[in-house]
């Protein structure tokens, strides 16, 4: 496994980038600042974290796979076999996965910035982000 995918044709560090900019100018536009800023942004750059895990790359994989198998014109029945090969890999949820990092991480912001209550507004976020 040479690099970590967010998609089979997605780097994962990629997509996370590329999320954390365009949320970070959505903040801006929408004028979000201080805390609610630094929840947001962390809940950018974190929340497909969890598709880091060996079981999740393991799909990838195989959906890659399958996707290269159709762009050069594979059998019905060869395709068949990659899908349902990639099908049984369905990891554990990413957002499960993504939970530990994501807490930790708004706690230590919290700590740092002495936010008062303990909000898990970026947590909820990310745990939430694909129901």
């Amino acid at each position: 496994m040479d690099e970590l995918l967010a998609k089979p044709d997605v780097p994962l560090v990629d997509h996370l980038r590329d999320v954390l900019f365009l949320g970070n100018d959505l903040a801006r536009r929408m004028g979000l600042e201080g805390r609610l800023r630094a929840q947001a942004l962390l809940a950018c750059v974190l929340h497909d974290i969890g598709k880091a895990t060996h079981s999740f790359q393991a799909y990838m994989q195989a959906a890659r796979a399958f996707e290269e198998a159709k762009a050069r014109g594979a059998s019905d029945r060869e395709l068949q076999q990659l899908r349902q090969a990639a099908d049984q890999k369905k990891a554990y949820p990413h957002a499960l996965a993504s939970l530990p990092f994501v807490l930790v991480a708004e706690a230590h912001l919290a700590g740092e910035h002495g936010w008062d209550a303990p909000c898990l507004t970026a947590t909820g976020a990310v745990l939430t982000h694909h129901s």
